[in-house]
């Protein structure tokens, strides 16, 4: 017989063991928008977050004191971060700036400890754990209650699963898509067929959520991919992908109308267009200096007359500017080039490794989304955790090679 005892005792070790990787996988998880489900219970959200935060910083502090980070090679992402804690100094809403900033704080706390603690291939067997999480809970969600809407308001789409929106929906399940594309690439330690089973599923989340920046990032993504793996199989050289390449984009510029009309869009793509130039306008009377960090759309979104609007300019650079101005958004558009050169670098190299491409594919589709949403230092967002991350280990190991 079984003794129960001993398999209770040897489970509660497992997890005494483990508990921290537990931890780490919730954080991750909570940060993957799923805490709009208690968005009407405002205070327990926040304190949610705010005691993982704290958590967090007890489990990182021993290995950030161990970070030997050289100064020049994280100067921007420095500068970045402390320009984003000095706009509570001139932010139209003190209170919210500063909850934002502690989730700033937050998120950069996770992202360091991922990258002092974790290889990239612990990432993203991390991210693997979360995205069949993701899947699960949302088919429940969708299966069994599919009129359930958090905000009451069915037009955002039925296919949104636990999210606020099916945009949001469609952009975790890019996510997804890609993390269990990698793994199947790279043999990670997961059946085969568990991974087969979440990227089909993952790849029919994001067709049924409509979310055309995700199918453009999710193109973008197996497009590179591609082109990639017949370099590495030298069956083609970069010069005439390049060339390709450039064709691609003259036609689809070429072509502007017919190709977003095949997503039953225009050129005003669902009104952004008109939501950018209100957005412009409300820019030009902090422009140099920005709102703050997060202190400007909550009671101010009535100021753009344009619907729909929500908290978002709906372009992460537009966004960047509502928030810092052009001396932000000039900040941090270095450090997301330094972070796109180096991960490019990588990609463009005749390596085909985890290393070599998960960073440049995260870092162009992250771009590529910032056209259409604001994601760019979104506040409790897993996107903005591994952009952190991302930028760490692309600057540590370009360090290290010097």
């Amino acid at each position: 017989m079984v003794n129960k005892e001993s398999v209770f005792g040897n489970c509660l070790k497992i997890i005494i063991e483990n508990w921290t990787k537990l931890f780490v996988l919730f954080a991750l998880f909570i940060h993957s928008g799923i805490e709009y489900v208690t968005i009407n219970i405002h205070y327990f959200n926040t304190s949610i977050f705010f005691l993982t935060y704290l958590v967090m910083f007890f489990i990182a502090l021993p290995y950030i004191k161990q970070c030997r980070y050289n100064s020049r090679d994280h100067f921007l992402l420095a500068t970045v971060l402390i320009y984003s804690l000095l706009s509570i100094l001139w932010t139209t809403d003190i209170y919210r700036t500063f909850l934002g900033l502690v989730s700033l704080i937050g998120m950069l706390l996770i992202a360091l400890y991922l990258a002092e603690k974790y290889t990239m291939a612990k990432v993203l067997e991390l991210l693997i754990y979360l995205c069949i999480v993701s899947l699960l809970i949302n088919a429940v969600a969708l299966y069994f209650f599919p009129e359930y809407t958090i905000n009451r308001k069915p037009h955002f789409g039925i296919w949104k699963g636990l999210y606020l929106h099916k945009n949001s929906f469609g952009i975790l399940f890019f996510l997804s898509a890609m993390v269990f594309s990698l793994a199947l690439y790279f043999n990670r330690s997961f059946y085969k067929i568990v991974l087969l089973s979440g990227l089909l599923l993952s790849l029919w989340y994001l067709y049924r959520s409509e979310s055309v920046t995700s199918w453009l990032a999710m193109g973008v993504f197996f497009i590179l991919f591609f082109f990639k793996w017949l370099t590495v199989k030298n069956i083609i050289q970069w010069r005439w992908i390049f060339v390709v390449l450039l064709i691609m984009v003259c036609g689809l510029l070429f072509f502007s109308d017919q190709f977003v009309a095949l997503f039953g869009k225009n050129l005003t793509f669902s009104g952004r267009t008109r939501i950018w130039s209100g957005v412009i306008d409300i820019i030009q009377n902090n422009l140099w200096l920005g709102h703050g960090y997060s202190g400007f759309w909550y009671d101010n979104a009535h100021k753009i007359p344009h619907w729909p609007v929500g908290l978002m300019s709906h372009n992460g650079y537009l966004e960047v500017m509502v928030y810092f101005g052009i001396i932000g958004l000039f900040l941090f558009i270095l450090l997301l080039g330094k972070a796109l050169y180096l991960s490019g670098k990588l990609f463009f190299s005749d390596e085909m490794t985890l290393k070599s491409i998960f960073p440049f594919l995260f870092l162009i589709t992250y771009t590529v989304q910032n056209s259409m949403e604001s994601l760019f230092f979104l506040q409790r967002n897993l996107f903005w955790i591994l952009f952190i991350y991302f930028v760490i280990f692309l600057n540590t190991l370009s360090h290290k090679r010097v």
